[in-house]
């Protein structure tokens, strides 16, 4: 299993994720970094899958929305559901940075 690197900041807010050649599900964010975020989800989502996640981030009070392609690092049985850890693949400039400002 891979470790953590990266700093990681607690992100609580309801996501949309929608793996290649599957249906969207709502998801639950756990924690984001740069260079990838943590999901709570219904169901267990096989290692190396790609994907899209869309959710917001609010900073200074506005809401900004956020749409990332993802690959499953790993997903693990947690408190009666999955936890999926994701690495974001090639974020738009403007996406890197709002996510940076929300890490600060």
């Amino acid at each position: 299993m891979e470790t953590k690197t990266f700093t990681r900041k607690s992100l609580r807010v309801k996501a949309m994720l929608t793996m290649s050649g599957s249906s969207p599900v709502m998801a639950h964010t756990f924690d984001i970094g740069t260079s990838g975020i943590s999901l709570n989800c219904t169901d267990s989502i096989q290692e190396g899958r790609e994907g899209q996640v869309a959710f917001q981030i609010s900073l200074n009070g506005n809401l900004r929305d956020i749409v990332a392609q993802v690959k499953v690092v790993d997903c693990i049985f947690s408190n009666g559901g999955f936890k999926s850890r994701m690495r974001f693949n090639a974020l738009p400039p403007q996406t890197m940075r709002t996510i940076q400002d929300y890490m600060e």
